[in-house]
């Protein structure tokens, strides 16, 4: 990091006897706030997904489609690299299959967080560290798996030419179309009289979702770097289901059967755009930050209710629901170690959020042969949240003897 001229050395052998020494890390460390699980130390989940190494971390419950919690409870704050994501934002289980496990670093549960973090998720804080690879040269890697429930593709390429380093990757996943039946008997009673409703159907499933990201870093000199990523992703669901409905009717003295058919769209995609400045000194563990990151969540859902095998019985209805969810972030931190067992944490962070959700439904008039929206079901959701906070802490280690 300083020009001083060229310097001239004179080389002489010298006989060395062969020292090795090595070091790992546990697969699993408890420090004083939270506990580490190092992934990259466990090779049984090479090909699958965040899902898969989540299965492993003590303290974490996971079931069979993805959903996890901590200690019996599901309001987690979930975190890539220590900063929130609009991936997680509608379907958790979902956004986790998207995040290949050979990507995952470390996981950390903050089961006790410093004022540092925000106050959502009261039930803990998950952080997943994800690799950064500095070495110098090329990389790239391609991995693969397919099974009887799902199936997954990511691709990693990665570039550091001296302080600069770019690197990028994006995959995705895929389910096999999967089918269920349902049935359901009701019986309302009116006196003596009664209404019977019985409902028989099957159902098919299909589900695909993707991500890709691109990230850069560049290091000015030994203490200040800056560093930029973008990440994508989606997620569609294909629902087509067919029911046949048979009611007998007393009161009204009347019996009919009838067909249901629902068909259901739902895709979900976003961004998450971060930049963050770091500053390091000379003294240990002192350093500077400042973050911004921008977050983008869209949403489309379409319904369609139709009616079929009975021309007494039409109820044609469908219905769309478009949402769209930005939020900016701005973030500084200081650290400022006071001696070696104790430190000073302040900072300062603004958070900006906008949600719009837009829910119509239409009705089939048969006279006119098209659907008319249902005005009185027409639903304009506008949110808009500022938010400006600081935090101070001071952090002193005890003695182990106490």
């Amino acid at each position: 990091d300083a020009q001083i001229g060229t310097i001239l050395l004179e080389a002489q052998g010298v006989v060395l006897s062969e020292v090795t020494v090595e070091s790992q890390a546990s697969l699993i460390e408890n420090r004083v706030d939270k506990l580490v699980y190092n992934a990259e130390k466990d090779a049984t989940s090479a090909g699958g997904s965040a899902v898969d190494v989540l299965q492993k971390v003590p303290m974490l419950s996971v079931d069979l489609d993805g959903n996890v919690s901590l200690r019996g409870s599901t309001n987690l704050r979930i975190l890539i690299n220590g900063k929130p994501s609009g991936m997680f934002s509608s379907n958790v289980a979902d956004a986790l299959k998207m995040i290949p496990a050979d990507q995952i670093k470390s996981v950390e549960v903050i089961t006790n967080p410093s004022a540092k973090y925000d106050g959502e998720g009261s039930g803990g804080i998950i952080n997943i560290i994800t690799k950064k690879k500095n070495a110098e040269g090329s990389s790239g890697s391609i991995n693969t798996a397919l099974g009887t429930r799902q199936n997954n593709l990511f691709v990693n390429l990665g570039l550091r030419k001296g302080r600069f380093g770019i690197n990028g990757g994006g995959g995705s996943f895929w389910g096999w179309p999967g089918a269920g039946t349902n049935s359901l008997e009701r019986t309302n009673f009116v006196g003596s009289q009664f209404v019977k409703t019985i409902e028989l159907g099957t159902n098919k499933t299909a589900r695909l979702g993707y991500f890709g990201n691109i990230g850069a870093d560049y290091d000015f000199n030994a203490y200040n770097s800056i560093s930029s990523t973008f990440r994508a992703n989606g997620f569609g669901m294909d629902r087509n289901s067919v029911t046949g409905v048979s009611v007998e009717d007393q009161i009204q003295q009347s019996n009919f059967n009838y067909d249901r058919i629902n068909t259901s769209d739902m895709l979900r995609g976003g961004f998450d755009w971060n930049t963050d400045f770091k500053r390091t000194f000379k003294k240990k563990d002192q350093e500077f930050g400042v973050a911004f990151q921008w977050s983008n969540n869209k949403s489309i859902t379409d319904n369609l209710f139709i009616t079929e095998n009975n021309p007494d019985y039409n109820f044609n209805q469908k219905s769309n629901n478009d949402g769209i969810n930005n939020e900016y972030t701005l973030q500084t931190d200081y650290v400022h170690p006071l001696s070696s067992k104790a430190k000073l944490e302040v900072g300062a962070k603004s958070v900006n959020r906008g949600i719009n959700s837009d829910l119509n439904y239409f009705n089939f008039n048969s006279d006119q042969n098209e659907y008319i929206p249902d005005a009185g079901r027409i639903s304009l959701f506008k949110y808009h949240q500022d938010v400006m906070a600081g935090y101070g802490s001071v952090t002193v280690g005890l003695s182990k003897t106490i």
